[in-house]
């Protein structure tokens, strides 16, 4: 079932890329239904999945950024804490798909702070990240005069990196 629910999330997020936000959404929510009827705290790291509900919350936050829903994305899977992933890769991936919802939702500021916990916690993950870069690229064209010395130091580490 495991093994399903993950597949479930690579189509979602392949339709979600697609433009095809309906197949998209059926998918996180076949995925949700995978993992409810595994259990809240399962995560699959028998086959190396990590597959489990935080996981499914981490492909809604993409596949709603992806389909111009950002806030449907975050609220998609209730009652979770992404923080119980056993996966640093996941959770990273997570705080850089939120932070680019929070930036098309015209959070920027919040965003650029979600960028800087996530690349304190694990920094290759961010920087080297293609969805994390571009965001990084746009907060610096567009701004975010109240967290102008983070987004100073997202661009200095980035530029480190290139």
């Amino acid at each position: 079932m495991s093994l399903r629910g993950a597949l479930h999330l690579r189509c979602a997020i392949a339709h979600a890329r697609g433009g095809r936000g309906d197949d998209a959404w059926a998918r996180i929510d076949a995925a949700l239904e995978d993992s409810d009827r595994l259990g809240d705290q399962w995560y699959d790291m028998e086959q190396q999945t990590v597959f489990g509900r935080g996981v499914v919350a981490v492909h809604a936050a993409e596949a709603g950024v992806e389909v111009g829903q950002p806030d449907a994305g975050l609220r998609r899977v209730r009652d979770v804490h992404i923080g119980d992933v056993p996966s640093r890769e996941r959770r990273t991936q997570y705080a850089i798909d939120r932070a680019r919802a929070l930036h098309r939702m015209g959070q920027s500021p919040a965003a650029v702070v979600q960028l800087r916990e996530a690349a304190a916690d694990a920094p290759y993950y961010v920087y080297a990240d293609p969805m994390s870069r571009a965001l990084i690229s746009d907060l610096a064209r567009v701004g975010a005069p109240s967290q102008a010395s983070a987004l100073s130091g997202l661009i200095r580490h980035l530029e480190l990196v290139s």
